[in-house]
């Protein structure tokens, strides 16, 4: 949309888009899940500390989508989808790996 609409280049149309799903994705959990809980840090603290663990998606999900247009010559929303795709189970597994392995940790010290 942001190519197409705007001809704005897929190297940044590609940043923007990955950026904005990073931080809906921290505004709905915020809004769904995090914000219930008792103690919790403040929302700018939470918000670095999610967007640090989703870094390694996002650097994944553009070097796909850069490496799928432009040395594959792959359609941009494919491309894009293809890393949407690996960047989800990267993020994944880094929540499961450092994120809620917090959360029980911290439930089983009260």
């Amino acid at each position: 949309l942001i190519t197409r609409l705007l001809k704005v280049p897929i190297a940044v149309a590609g940043i923007i888009a990955i950026e904005a799903s990073v931080i809906s994705n921290f505004l709905l959990n915020n809004l769904w899940n995090i914000k219930s809980r008792d103690g919790m840090h403040p929302v700018l603290s939470r918000f670095f500390n999610y967007h640090n663990r989703s870094i390694l998606g996002f650097i994944a999900n553009y070097i796909i989508l850069m490496v799928g247009t432009l040395e594959f010559e792959m359609y941009d929303i494919f491309a894009h989808l293809t890393g949407i795709i690996v960047g989800v189970f990267i993020n994944y597994s880094m929540n499961a790996f450092y994120a809620w392995r917090d959360l029980k940790y911290d439930n089983d010290r009260v």
